[in-house]
């Protein structure tokens, strides 16, 4: 006769012997499932957090997008005056924020000596754009512009040298004068290559002769020793732009 006892028993060894089946077939699929995805070149993909907080949920191209807007009404009440006078112009592009300067509002025509009046605007420029904590540490690309016409006073011998040697002198004067980070900056030179007037026109040689700044929002390349020293900070009368080199 069978008693209750015996009847538990073949009931409990019952159930682990089908647990043991399915954990045999659960191994068994998991083999099958990675020799499948062996086979395809399907990578093993982990789940980190199913649950994405604001942070993370946000594209970070959407961040972006806020951050140049925000970049670009600053820039406008600083210039403000000068896109008035037709001397200044901002806008946003895929490759960040460009700020475009009349090259006659910087300097004398063939000259990469800065005026005296390009000394607020830029340093006033270099504060905004250190002091903006979310671009502060992305590239600058600095591109002089020329019209067609040969370079007036014979210190260059064409446009592509006074167009580099405009944005160079720009470059130097917002990393010693507004203390901003060398490594920001990349400087070209174009010349009269890239026209956006006619050049038939003085209005259009006008536009064209322009030093356009873009604040990329490409970030700037690291430090090779993150232990460097500080930079040290310069004198503003350590680069005197009025002084001739």
């Amino acid at each position: 006769m069978v008693t209750f006892g015996d009847l538990m028993s073949l009931l409990l060894t019952f159930f682990v012997l089908l647990l043991s089946f399915a954990q045999m077939e659960i191994v068994k699929f998991e083999k099958v499932a990675g020799a499948i995805q062996n086979a395809f070149g399907v990578q093993q993909t982990t789940v980190v957090n199913s649950n994405p907080t604001s942070q993370t949920f946000i594209a970070p191209n959407f961040h972006n997008e806020i951050v140049l807007v925000k970049l670009v009404e600053r820039l406008d009440r600083l210039l403000e005056g000068m896109i008035q006078d037709g001397n200044a112009g901002i806008g946003k592009t895929d490759e960040g924020v460009l700020v475009r300067l009349s090259a006659d509002a910087l300097f004398h025509r063939g000259s990469a000596q800065l005026l005296p009046a390009a000394d607020a605007v830029l340093f006033q420029l270099g504060e905004t754009l250190n002091d903006d904590e979310d671009t502060k540490r992305n590239k600058i690309y600095i591109t002089g512009h020329t019209d067609d016409s040969r370079p007036a006073g014979g210190a260059y011998v064409d446009n592509w040298a006074l167009s580099g040697a405009q944005a160079a002198s720009v470059a130097a004067y917002l990393t010693l004068q507004a203390q901003m980070d060398p490594l920001r900056f990349e400087t070209r030179a174009m010349g009269q290559e890239k026209p956006i007037d006619d050049n038939a026109t003085a209005v259009g040689r006008l536009a064209n002769r322009r030093l356009d700044i873009l604040i990329s929002k490409e970030p700037m390349p690291t430090r090779m020793n993150d232990n460097l020293e500080p930079l040290v900070e310069q004198p503003r009368d350590a680069y005197n732009p009025n002084t001739p080199g």
